[in-house]
């Protein structure tokens, strides 16, 4: 099954940056043939020693950064002492030993380093042209000028009221 479609979940959240929660939902959804979760941070350099932090918040787990806002700082979000250890690789390493022959959709939503996950993937973005990106980023960002500069269209899937936006990039 699949029509030969592969899809990869980067993973690094707290619960396990080794990606556990996130191999737990494919194993549940019976999906584990055609899913290949990855344990690995991505960003614009590669760097082994790297902090990843992680969420503060019990009622929002899903916030983790390598490069945390000031305001989610502040707000007592993200805190250094609150954090773990990660790879990073850039997508362009992963898509080199990886050898996909196509992508159809990917979903970036990286806490606001998109631009940093972008820089990491221009021979992928020049070479093997995602065909459809959706990216949690404010409209006016660094990521949304990088896809547009590279020819993409962009359309808002979801504009949450004090939020950030779902754009999709074509």
């Amino acid at each position: 099954g699949g029509g030969g479609r592969h899809p990869l979940g980067v993973e690094r959240d707290l619960e396990d940056v080794r990606g556990v929660a996130l191999e737990r939902h494919v194993e549940l959804n019976q999906i584990a043939d055609r899913v290949t979760v990855s344990g690995l941070a991505l960003a614009a350099e590669a760097k082994d020693d790297a902090r990843l932090f992680v969420s503060c918040w019990p009622e929002n787990d899903g916030i983790a950064s390598l490069t945390p806002a000031a305001e989610t700082l502040a707000r007592g979000g993200l805190r250094a002492d609150v954090s773990i250890p990660v790879s990073v690789r850039t997508f362009d390493t992963w898509a080199q030993s990886a050898r996909p022959s196509r992508i159809d959709v990917m979903k970036i939503d990286v806490e606001g380093a998109e631009a940093q996950v972008l820089a990491g993937m221009s021979s992928t973005l020049a070479s093997l042209r995602p065909a459809r990106i959706i990216c949690e980023t404010p409209l006016e960002s660094e990521a949304v000028r990088m896809l547009r500069d590279r020819g993409y269209r962009v359309t808002t899937l979801d504009a949450i009221p004090g939020g950030i936006p779902n754009l999709l990039f074509e």
